[in-house]
């Protein structure tokens, strides 16, 4: 089952396959996602918790937070993404960080006419 709030955002998502599942939704007053976390419906109770930071309607920051399944207690981890942009000020480079290490590269190339 599917929540949405006046904008049309989604904010839970219920789904009871073989348990009770809880996905929730928090936004900014630009309608960007802010907050997102999971499997209960209280926070304090969540196994993954996510919250993102944007400049300039990009995503710059990712506090990741999820329950190790050896000790149930929290992993945090701070994802960060930096963007390189054209002169068309269209990115075509995007590197994510993890915890200070550089894992992921996306780049792409842009034929304007």
């Amino acid at each position: 089952m599917f929540e949405y709030d006046g904008n049309n955002l989604i904010t839970r998502i219920n789904s009871s396959r073989s348990s009770q599942i809880y996905i929730k939704y928090k936004y900014d007053k630009k309608g960007r996602l802010s907050e997102k976390y999971c499997c209960d419906e209280n926070i304090s109770n969540a196994k993954i918790i996510e919250k993102y930071l944007y400049q300039n309607d990009k995503i710059v920051k990712l506090n990741y937070a999820e329950e190790s399944y050896a000790d149930q207690k929290m992993i945090n981890y701070t994802i960060s993404y930096a963007y390189k942009y054209d002169s068309n000020k269209n990115w075509i480079e995007i590197i994510k960080t993890v915890d200070g290490v550089e894992l992921f590269k996306w780049i792409r190339e842009i034929e304007y006419y």
